[in-house]
């Protein structure tokens, strides 16, 4: 907690004392309520725990603001001095609240059938999963869905779909860097015409979103990886550690939500 504090008030320029996501609501006011306001509030509580923490410690009440961290994250930090010992504390202040605001998107969207005796499992952890980036996991997942065995078979059968980016074809060897995510990172205008091929909209639809869960996923590894001190760990190491750390995570707030009132 400490450095913590010490890293955020080393800055060169003193922070702002609102928040974007605190900003963002009042604009908001006029909109019908849905998933992006609840997320923007969802995120907006962090933030306002967060200044209220920097108020305590910058009017010397340093350990009323230690004990509003410490009832914040609970053994988060414990859990990633475990996981990554030299993973700096501005990082993993973020990487947890996002995966937290993942965890609680993915239990509100679940749907456990009736009378279920087996807690619903996350939908997204198998992006994780050893062998593949987040990305490349995707991508197996739209081969699936569009009846092809492989990358190759996939690109002509996008080619065969009139499917192009930029106005040229979606090759092979593109897929394959957007599957490992090392040379160039798959961009947002690619996902429709990637998912040309799948035939059943359902299906479509719900790869898309999980398009945008792989790139979240490839983007806090990266930022493990770059946020760690020393030698960074390699890119499996930190996969690795993302999905213990979520696993967890998910686990708790799904705990959470089915406590009753």
């Amino acid at each position: 907690f400490a450095a913590a504090l010490s890293e955020q008030s080393s800055a060169a320029t003193p922070k702002p004392r609102g928040s974007d996501w605190m900003q963002l609501l009042p604009g908001m006011a006029g909109v019908e309520r849905g998933l992006c306001h609840d997320i923007a509030a969802h995120l907006a509580q962090y933030d306002a725990q967060v200044i209220e923490m920097r108020r305590l410690d910058a009017s010397g009440r340093r350990a009323e603001a230690h004990r509003h961290f410490e009832n914040l994250l609970g053994p988060a930090r414990q859990a990633w001095q475990a996981l990554n010992p030299r993973l700096t504390v501005p990082v993993f202040l973020l990487v947890e609240v996002a995966l937290r605001t993942l965890a609680w998107l993915d239990c509100r969207m679940a749907e456990p059938p009736a009378n279920a005796l087996v807690a619903p499992a996350s939908r997204v952890t198998s992006l994780l999963d050893a062998g593949r980036w987040p990305l490349g996991h995707w991508l197996a997942e739209v081969q699936a869905a569009s009846d092809c065995p492989n990358l190759a078979a996939l690109s002509q059968y996008l080619d065969r779909r009139d499917a192009t980016l930029h106005g040229r074809s979606i090759r092979h060897a593109l897929l394959k860097d957007w599957s490992t995510s090392t040379r160039v990172l798959m961009p947002q205008l690619a996902l429709k015409p990637v998912l040309r091929g799948v035939l059943l909209s359902a299906q479509a639809e719900r790869l898309e979103g999980r398009y945008y869960v792989a790139r979240l996923f490839t983007f806090l590894c990266d930022l493990v990886r770059s946020g760690t001190e020393g030698e960074a760990p390699t890119w499996t190491e930190v996969q690795s550690q993302i999905k213990s750390r979520y696993t967890e995570v998910h686990r708790l707030e799904l705990a959470r939500t089915s406590a009753p009132a």
